[in-house]
């Protein structure tokens, strides 16, 4: 019985560095636990803000996969943003660095027509330019077509550098006429 809790209490402390780590190996020691009851034994002393640390497949008795989560850290999967359009070009930094743009969508509340146009850039963009422009959508007034969303796939639209963008009342790729407020953005992104 000793030899069965000390294997077990080191096969606890391995789960537990890894856990920190980020990554877990996980052995079943001999003879002892299944590996839903080694898994379901560490979630009872690990855990994270009462959210559970660990989870496995198992298939017939053997573990197949395990992963390790930490409150706060996000596994893939993209991040939302918005943007509620101002009285001006709303030149904007959703990302200010390299990532990918997995969605947008947009609401016009207003009769005004806008342009929305997305930038390869690392800072807020400058609305006057076309220079690293990557999208350029028009936002109908809301009597025609008030709203948009454009899904960018599983791969989405990547951005070399960064990821801005700006919202102004005129369609062209330079323009910088202010827009009205009433647009509503959504956005998701990685």
């Amino acid at each position: 019985m000793m030899r069965r809790l000390k294997r077990l209490g080191i096969a606890l402390l391995g789960v537990l560095a890894g856990f920190l780590a980020g990554s877990v190996l996980l052995v079943k020691p001999a003879g002892a636990q299944t590996f839903q009851q080694v898994i379901d034994d560490i979630n009872s002393k690990i855990t994270t803000n009462g959210q559970q640390a660990i989870t496995g497949a198992i298939l017939n008795g053997v573990l197949i996969e395990m992963m390790t989560y930490t409150q706060g850290v996000a596994f893939g999967g993209c991040v939302g943003g918005q943007l509620l359009s101002a009285a001006s070009t709303n030149a904007t930094i959703i990302k200010g660095g390299p990532g990918t743009l997995c969605a947008i969508t947009w609401l016009n509340t207003t009769n005004t027509l806008m342009d929305i146009r997305l930038y390869d850039t690392p800072s807020t963009p400058n609305c006057g330019s076309a220079s690293g422009l990557v999208a350029n959508f028009v936002a109908q007034g809301n009597t025609i077509n008030p709203g948009a969303t454009i899904v960018l796939g599983g791969a989405g639209l990547v951005f070399a550098t960064g990821i801005g963008m700006c919202v102004t009342g005129g369609n062209a790729n330079n323009d910088t006429t202010p827009a009205v407020t009433g647009l509503n953005i959504n956005y998701s992104f990685r």
